[in-house]
This record gives C-alpha cells, sequence and structure tokens, in this order.
C-alpha cells in the first residue's frame, strides 16, 4: 500500500479499497477501508495488499512492531520467546501479523498458506536486517481457524478471557532466515 500512498491520491485509493469484501470477519474489512491508510502514513504498520493480473484486492495482510506482554505467562512460554531475557522483562517485542484476510470475491484465487508465505517472506527480510525472535497474531477462538495456523507454525500462547481471543506465536527459525538469505 506504500506505493499506492505515493503514486495516488487518496480518494482513489480508497475506492480500490472499497472493493473489498470479508464478510466472515468485519474487523478485516473495515481495518483495511478505515485504518490502514492512517496506519501507513504514520508508520505504525505496513499493510500488503496481494493483487490479481487486472489489479483486484485478492487478499491482504498488515505487519506491525509490537511489544506483547509476557509477564503473566509460564516461565516456559517466557523462556522461549525472550530467551535469556526472562527473569527481566514484562514486554518483548515481536512481529504483529494484525490483519490477516482475502476477499471474499476472490477467496478461491489464494490459499491461506500461499498468503502466509508472502507475509512470511516479508518478516524473515526484516528479521534478517534487525533481528526479533517471534511473529504473533491475535485471533477468535475457533478450533477451525487456531487449527489452520497452527498448520503454518503457530502455536496457541496465552487466550484473552476479556477479547474471547486465542494468542498465537511462532518462532522465526534461523534455518528458515537461511534459506531466504540464500535465495
Amino acid at each position: 500500500m506504500r506505493n499506492w500512498l505515493i503514486e495516488f491520491n487518496e480518494p482513489d485509493i480508497i475506492d480500490l479499497l472499497g472493493s473489498f469484501k470479508c464478510e466472515r470477519n468485519e474487523d478485516i474489512e473495515s481495518y483495511l477501508k478505515q485504518k490502514a491508510i492512517l496506519h501507513e502514513r504514520h508508520n505504525i504498520s505496513r499493510t500488503y495488499l496481494i493483487l490479481d493480473e487486472s489489479d483486484n484486492i485478492v487478499a491482504y495482510f498488515t505487519i506491525a512492531i509490537k511489544p506483547m506482554k509476557i509477564d503473566d505467562v509460564s516461565i516456559k512460554n517466557r523462556k522461549e520467546v525472550a530467551g535469556y531475557l526472562q527473569q527481566s522483562v514484562a514486554n518483548i517485542s515481536g512481529y504483529l501479523l494484525g490483519q490477516f484476510g482475502k476477499n471474499d470475491m476472490f477467496a478461491s484465487e489464494i490459499t491461506g498458506e500461499t498468503l502466509w508465505n508472502y507475509a512470511y517472506n516479508i518478516i524473515l527480510r526484516c528479521h534478517i536486517n534487525i533481528g526479533l525472535r517471534f511473529v504473533f497474531l491475535e485471533c477468535g477462538n475457533y478450533e477451525k481457524l487456531i487449527c489452520s495456523y497452527e498448520n503454518i507454525g503457530f502455536k496457541p500462547f496465552r487466550h484473552n478471557n476479556e477479547t474471547g481471543h486465542t494468542l498465537m506465536i511462532k518462532m522465526i527459525s534461523a534455518d528458515d532466515s537461511r534459506a531466504l538469505e540464500i535465495a
């Protein structure tokens, strides 16, 4: 989306984003239409649009660097995400996969795994340059959704009783980073 903000005026971008529909998750749709441009302009996050050959938005995802609270999780989980810092920190930064969704009109054109591969390649490029140990996301507590994230390497980390959501993490593999450096 960053390139669109350079090339096009904002009303035209808003029109292009208006075609995105995600009835299954209104937050995915409303974020793209109401917050993505603002977050881009203020460098809060980056939104990546997956377009088809006709420039239709097939899917998108948003990545940010954000602290994750870890002072209320088990020592085992703290050690995994914080490493040697486990005893001395209450929060640790990771890559937040803040939004991740497909356009209802083009959902059959891309799988969730393919969309994840696009996102993970960008995360790995950032990881090579600046570090950080993990990717995290928060999702609805639906078995099918959680299983789909587990299939791409995430694991449940903590349940948020207030929102009913599950926080999931994926540790970034050194092997994944090396493979990207070679490619």
